[in-house]
């Protein structure tokens, strides 16, 4: 399994995932078949395959789903993207969120209000990130008081 040091790119994959989808953690890891969790999951799970560099094995540990169901997700990624305007969109939008720095060869179906979206979710994430950080630092500095 991924080690403590990749977790906070792991939450804010879900994070980002998530918020872009309309989606609770709960509903991504799910046993539902509903269509918009399912996609959630295989966008979840080919952005931790490409992005994060996990196995299939703990792809699928990320959405409560074994192995299988990753390379099941990744064939249906590779037929849907390009092909499923939604999909498409859905991932590049979380895709681009995650890495916006990065220079990506966006779908022709992003519109303006898109790029609005992934600006949105990016500054939301990182506006969340620093906050966990300020507690975090707060916290070490009462601990530094107290020795």
């Amino acid at each position: 399994m991924k080690t403590c040091n990749d977790l906070p790119n792991i939450n804010r994959l879900y994070t980002i995932v998530c918020k872009t989808l309309s989606l609770t953690k709960e509903q991504l890891k799910s046993r539902s078949r509903k269509r918009e969790y399912v996609e959630g999951r295989i966008i979840f799970a080919n952005l931790a395959l490409s992005m994060l560099h996990t196995s299939t094995l703990e792809a699928g540990y990320l959405v409560n789903r074994d192995h299988s169901s990753v390379v099941h997700y990744r064939k249906n990624h590779n037929e849907w993207y390009g092909t499923d305007k939604v999909y498409t969109r859905a991932f590049d939008l979380c895709r681009n969120a995650y890495e916006p720095q990065k220079e990506f060869i966006l779908s022709k179906s992003l519109t303006i209000d898109d790029k609005l979206s992934v600006a949105y979710v990016t500054i939301k994430t990182l506006e969340e990130e620093n906050k966990k950080l300020r507690e975090e630092r707060e916290q070490i500095s009462t601990i530094l008081n107290i020795l």
